[in-house]
């Protein structure tokens, strides 16, 4: 009995190994800046608007250029096929942590409805040729 326990906990194991998805993933790129100068160091966030979307975590953080890939938790570039809500995430250093018992606020770097998939004016659609957008933050 010991063998086949850990016969089969070996294979659920390696099993489990790769971390991957088996979606194809394609390119998404962009830009996020305010008043014409980068915001480095942000999250750019999506959120598939479809429920049953089988899209891993997607993000990508804003270089010192402005510019930024999406990629999945596991490090792969692009994202599947469908259409996302486009959101974003300071820094940590730049959310607001003087409220005890609160938690961390939102960041006022950017605006509280950017910050949110459920209130972002920002989406994109994600196609066989990938897909580009460029958010300017007010």
């Amino acid at each position: 009995m010991n063998r086949l326990v850990r016969a089969l906990i070996v294979l659920g194991i390696v099993g489990c190994g790769g971390g991957g998805i088996d979606l194809a993933l394609y390119p998404v790129t962009g830009t996020v800046k305010q008043g014409g100068s980068a915001l480095s160091g942000v999250k750019v966030m999506l959120a598939p608007r479809d429920a049953d979307s089988k899209a891993p975590v997607l993000f990508g953080v804003v270089d010192n250029e402005g510019n930024f890939e999406i990629q999945t938790s596991a490090g792969e570039k692009g994202a599947p096929l469908g259409n996302y809500r486009v959101y974003l995430s300071a820094p940590a250093a730049e959310f607001d942590y003087s409220k005890p018992g609160k938690g961390p606020q939102p960041s006022t770097l950017i605006p509280k409805n950017d910050q949110d998939p459920k209130t972002t004016s920002h989406s994109i659609e994600v196609t066989t040729s990938g897909a580009t957008i460029d958010i300017a933050v007010p």
